[in-house]
């Protein structure tokens, strides 16, 4: 990896093998990874001015520097060495990550930010392992909880009132896809006026509904008139031409 900084502009260069790897994405030694982001970020306070320039920069070392180090490496090191390698990570979190930035994480490298910041080293250690086995297929997917219309990650310690974590660490409202087909439309005139039909279905993957309010929004093309008509939802399933276990159609 390259990295120059000429007056407030930064630019990283980040060249690959013909095998996809890289210097920064293959590593060993997970100390001198935290060591080495946390130089990165400290030549990009010093030569660049505050800005989204700045922050773009800051936020890619965030992602693919600091914290996606706390991996499956991390529960191997000694207590000792997970202790050292957080208060490293801290030093950063606290000098660069600012609110903006840090709604720009992923949910676990929320949870990861939070924990070196606070010292909570066994939480740390308890979602990167939870996170490993789900990766690895050892275990199920986690669960989705549902709040206020906000959705959350169920990793290990939400709303653990011990641990303290935020509910915005466990956020992925944003980070959720809705699934929506229309499969056919058809128009049947009934005298001087007629009738629309659609069919189609759409879905969240592994969010349940419960008393779900579903409606179709039909804009005219002139004038924008919105008409507005209730769905009755359907179970899981019933839906012969895409069957999704976890979906929930409607």
């Amino acid at each position: 990896m390259l990295i120059s900084a000429v007056a407030v502009a930064l630019n990283n260069f980040k060249v690959q093998r013909d095998d996809q790897g890289n210097i920064t994405s293959n590593y060993t030694d997970v100390m001198k990874r935290f060591q080495v982001a946390r130089r990165i970020m400290t030549v990009i306070g010093e030569h660049s001015e505050p800005g989204p320039v700045r922050d773009a920069a800051l936020l890619r070392t965030f992602r693919g520097g600091l914290l996606d180090t706390f991996s499956w490496r991390f529960p191997r090191l000694t207590e000792d060495e997970q202790t050292e390698a957080a208060a490293t990570a801290k030093e950063s979190v606290d000098a660069y990550l600012s609110p903006d930035l840090r709604s720009r994480l992923s949910a676990p490298h929320r949870i990861f930010a939070h924990c070196a910041q606070h010292g909570l080293r066994r939480e740390l250690v308890a979602v990167i392992d939870f996170l490993t086995a789900e990766r690895d297929g050892h275990r199920p997917p986690h669960d989705i909880v549902v709040d206020a219309g906000r959705a959350y990650a169920d990793y290990p310690h939400f709303r653990d009132p011990r641990a303290g974590i935020p509910d915005s660490c466990y956020e992925i409202t944003g980070e959720l896809r809705q699934q929506d087909r229309l499969d056919a439309v058809e128009w049947r005139r009934t005298g001087r006026g007629g009738v629309l039909r659609l069919s189609g279905h759409g879905y969240i993957e592994r969010v349940a509904l419960r008393d779900a309010a579903t409606e179709v929004v039909l804009v005219a093309r002139s004038g924008g008139r919105e008409v507005r008509v209730p769905v009755a939802p359907a179970a899981a399933g019933s839906t012969a031409r895409d069957r999704r276990p976890a979906a929930r159609r409607r």
